[in-house]
Order: C-alpha cells, then structure tokens, then sequence
C-alpha cells in the first residue's frame, strides 16, 4: 500500500454542530479525542495520510476537498502516488490500527476495490445501540465499512461510472439501469429471502458497473463500519463511551 488518504470534508448538521460546538466531522469530539485525531492515530503506521477538506491547517499534509465524495475521492487519488492508496473516512471514532492490518492482509492483492463488510451481528454485539444500515446477503446480514484499499489508477480511469452510481445511490430505477434490474431485484428479494444473492455475485454486478474488479473482505472489527453523523449517534456514543 502506497498512500494513505482520509476524506475530511464533512460538516456536522446544524443541531450536531450546536449540541457539539464542533462545525466539521474532524473535529468532533469522541472520548476525549476529535475523529481526525482517532483516524490519524489508526493509519499512521503507513505514513502521514494526506487530509481531504476539513479546516485549514488540521494536518501536515491536507487539501481542499471537493463538491461531493466522488469529487473529493477523484482529488486524493490525483494527490498521490503509487499503485494503491488506502482510503478513510474522518468520521470513525472507534477506528483500530489492528483492524486496518487485518483488513490489509485479508484484502485480495487482485482487487482494485477492496471493501471492508461487517457481520451485522457483530456491530450488534460491540454497539447494540445505534441504528445502521444493512445489507441481507446469502452469507448472512452485513453492514459496510468507511475504508477501503483502491487501485489509483483504476478509480481514476473509472471516475465517470462512479459517480453516475453514487448520484443514483437514491433512485431505484436509475440504480436498476446501473446494476442489473436482476441484481437488484434480487437484493430486494434477499430482504425477505436471504439465501437469494451471494457475495460474489454482488462482487461481479458492482465490478462490471464501476468497470473493474471489486471484493468484499468480511471483517468483524465493528469499528470499521461505525461512523457518526447525526446528534443521535453522537449522544448515544457519548453515553456508551462515558461509562
């Protein structure tokens, strides 16, 4: 792994913001430490990441981000080097150095995309309390993690297509038209019948969609996947951690 980079561009919605006296993600305060900080802590072991957004000044290395994530993404990867570049979001105050290293050696070296996903019994176990968002696959149930380790130039050739698929993200019948309305259908189907799409089989629809090769790495460090975005999550956070 070449580089690392971790997307700060985020600000806290209004009541977050108040409640917290923290107008970005970076900075807000989680046990005592601000998410960057925890971010930072996790991946500095392969090098000073470099910072995308966020206030100015929060990191030795550290650029503007851009209007979307897609934008933001596209200015990390043409603002490093190398073949792979490991990517973060700020906003994973439970982050590990120990879960990035298994995540790294468990990643396919194959894989331009290799995304972390989290067993979601598991994210019940370590944080019963917070609401995610899950996924229900023939494996079982998942929810996905906030890292991933990216072929640069890969994403960067395929830029395009992703963003076409993160701005219909929300719309069905646009996503349909990406994916497969078949993979899709059958990811609603799975809801009800979770024998229905195995991961492979997602693996193949999303890499023939973004136009290169993607794979999920089943990780069952909870932190990987818990992030914090909204006043909820942050106070229940709070009163987990305060404890």
């Amino acid at each position: 792994m070449d580089d690392v980079i971790i997307l700060a561009g985020g600000k806290c919605p209004p009541d977050l913001a108040e409640a917290s006296g923290s107008e970005w993600r970076a900075d807000l305060a989680v046990n005592g430490k601000t998410m960057l900080s925890t971010v930072r802590d996790a991946v500095e072991s392969w090098g000073e990441p470099l910072v995308i957004g966020g206030p100015q000044g929060i990191a030795p290395r550290q650029v503007p981000a851009g209007n979307s994530f897609v934008e933001s993404l596209r200015i990390g990867m043409e603002s490093t080097t190398g073949i792979s570049v490991l990517m973060a979001t700020v906003d994973l105050p439970f982050l590990t150095k120990e879960s990035i290293q298994d995540f790294l050696a468990a990643a396919p070296g194959d894989a331009d995309l290799a995304y972390p996903i989290v067993p979601a019994a598991v994210c019940e176990r370590d944080f019963p309390t917070l609401k995610r968002t899950t996924l229900t696959l023939k494996e079982g149930k998942f929810t996905g993690g906030n890292i991933a380790l990216l072929n640069r130039e890969a994403v960067l050739k395929n830029l395009h297509i992703l963003e076409r698929a993160y701005e219909a993200r929300k719309n069905p019948l646009e996503l349909a038209r990406i994916v497969g309305v078949g993979t899709l259908a059958r990811l609603v189907v799975g809801k009800f019948f979770p024998a229905v799409l195995p991961i492979a089989k997602l693996e193949s629809a999303v890499g023939r969609t973004l136009g290169f090769k993607v794979r999920a790495v089943i990780t069952e460090h909870s932190g990987i996947g818990t992030d914090i975005d909204s006043l909820e999550q942050w106070r229940t956070v709070q009163a987990m951690v305060s404890f």
